[in-house]
């Protein structure tokens, strides 16, 4: 835009949203024409060129990997591995050992309000594998040792409910685990947060969902004092299962561990509140 203001010119250019203002006298209009026109052109050219550099670096749809299943509905999480038939009869059959066992601790428990509010606590393993096998969610071939694993790990809490204890909710249990991790790590390791995964269970709809706390060791080596709580909320991705997050949570690795801090990690899986009511026809929403 040329505009004349008492013997001054004034040029104004709008480059993509840029403003470019150049004030000069009248004789100096052609030359300042061009040049701003030149400009104009030239800095065009280098906004696509910057463009088109910024798509090429965006990384493409991740594929889906040749031994998955196929997903024509779209589901989310997708289907995973094919699972071999005899991995499948196996791990079904462990899981319902387990669930035979919670179905007994329920019973068994009646009277014994406070252990019976733990049986979350074992409902966690059951539900991982038994979620993985009902919707085809395996995403690796090394999940079915971690599944059976878990299994063994319900199995060990099971047991210990029934005789009256849980070790897992105690601080002499927590350190007895955190000297028998150190002691088996593969490389020197010195904790400051002692892993341990648990189970509420929702007051909306009765489904049981599992989380992971970081229990720092000052705590347990030292007073009952209040100690400050952090809730991380870190999201998920897609193919993640209940199977990978209980292992990772009992790993105890975490780049998020305030010192004297207790953090709870719930599993993410509000998204699939949907996913499991109406593309799996599941029972098991996510609160």
């Amino acid at each position: 835009m040329l505009a004349n203001d008492q013997g001054k010119l004034t040029i104004e250019i709008d480059l993509k949203g840029l403003r470019l203002v150049i004030e000069g006298s009248h004789f100096l209009a052609p030359v300042l024409s061009v040049l701003l026109m030149k400009l104009s052109f030239f800095f065009t050219v280098f906004l696509w060129i910057k463009l088109i550099s910024l798509a090429a670096t965006i990384p493409a749809k991740k594929a889906v990997p040749p031994d998955f299943q196929t997903n024509p509905r779209n589901l989310n999480p997708p289907p995973g591995l094919v699972i071999p038939v005899e991995v499948r009869e196996e791990l079904s059959g462990r899981v319902l050992v387990l669930g035979k066992t919670i179905e007994d601790l329920r019973g068994s428990l009646q009277s014994k309000l406070l252990l019976k509010a733990l049986l979350p606590d074992v409902e966690i393993y059951y539900n991982a594998v038994r979620y993985a096998l009902e919707d085809d969610i395996f995403t690796s071939t090394n999940q079915f040792n971690s599944a059976r694993t878990l299994l063994q790990n319900g199995l060990d809490r099971a047991k210990q409910l029934a005789s009256g204890e849980a070790q897992w909710n105690t601080k002499s249990g927590l350190l007895n685990f955190k000297n028998e991790f150190e002691a088996h790590a593969k490389i020197s390791t010195q904790l400051t947060h002692v892993p341990v995964v648990r189970g509420y269970r929702s007051k909306i709809d009765g489904s049981v969902q599992p989380y992971g706390v970081k229990v720092p060791v000052t705590y347990l080596n030292g007073d009952d004092q209040p100690r400050r709580l952090d809730l991380w909320l870190h999201g998920r991705g897609d193919t993640l299962n209940e199977i990978a997050f209980l292992e990772g949570q009992q790993r105890g690795g975490s780049p998020f561990l305030p010192a004297d801090t207790f953090v709870i990690e719930p599993y993410p899986c509000i998204h699939e509140l949907t996913v499991r009511i109406s593309s799996r026809g599941g029972d098991r929403p996510c609160f």
